[in-house]
């Protein structure tokens, strides 16, 4: 019986705990937007999105790790369907091993550097991929989350993306990072060190492709960093 009221005891304290903590929560949310400087930067924020989702003036491309960032602030801007079109051009141009890759850009836009990828199942984009990095995936599965979260529409997972579904290619790209980015010894994944545009010195060009196995470890440049 006394072990009956402790673990009650515990329960209900802990209920307490979550209660309490949860007042605050609310609290420090209705705090931030109430502030003044917060609703400027969002009206703001608000009046680029609109613009496109493309990372800026100086870039064509959408990347998966931006369009992960503000999907749901584009949600306030966007319809469903132009939300996950953008989602499923990453799908249609996943690799054959099940990578995604970095950003996209319509051909006539393609003007930068790179080794673009194409595919058969999008003709109006072609896309690019730093092998260097390892949260395209993750990023691409992160932002089908947030969608599926502001929109209610969980039925992008069943879309059929040439003999696959959403779903599968998800878990494809799972398979992916498990088969050639997973450190068995620490349990993590790995990525390459990365030197990009205001990280790097005035004679070291961007380091974009990973060419070698970790226990070789090398790099292929194939555009300018500074």
């Amino acid at each position: 019986m006394k072990s009956y009221f402790a673990f009650l005891l515990f329960v209900l304290t802990l209920l307490s705990c979550n209660a309490k903590q949860s007042s605050e929560r609310k609290k420090l949310a209705d705090k931030i937007n109430a502030t003044a400087s917060i609703s400027y930067t969002k009206s703001k924020a608000l009046e680029i999105i609109k613009t496109g989702f493309n990372a800026g003036d100086g870039y064509s491309e959408v990347w998966i790790r931006d369009y992960n960032t503000f999907i749901e602030l584009a949600s306030e801007v966007y319809s469903s369907e132009d939300l996950k079109e953008n989602l499923l051009v990453f799908f249609k141009m996943q690799g054959d091993d099940g990578n995604i890759i970095d950003g996209f850009v319509p051909k006539e836009k393609a003007y930068v550097d790179y080794d673009y990828i194409t595919s058969e199942l999008e003709s109006r984009y072609v896309g690019h991929k730093n092998t260097v990095e390892t949260d395209q995936e993750s990023s691409l599965i992160q932002a089908v989350y947030k969608y599926i979260k502001v929109t209610g529409d969980s039925s992008v997972l069943s879309e059929k993306i040439g003999n696959k579904t959403v779903l599968e290619r998800i878990d494809w790209a799972i398979e992916f990072l498990l088969n050639h980015r997973f450190s068995e010894e620490y349990g993590l994944i790995w990525g390459a060190t990365t030197a990009d545009w205001e990280m790097c010195s005035p004679n070291t060009d961007g380091v974009l492709i990973l060419t070698k196995t970790p226990t070789e470890p090398s790099i292929s440049t194939i555009m300018p960093c500074c």
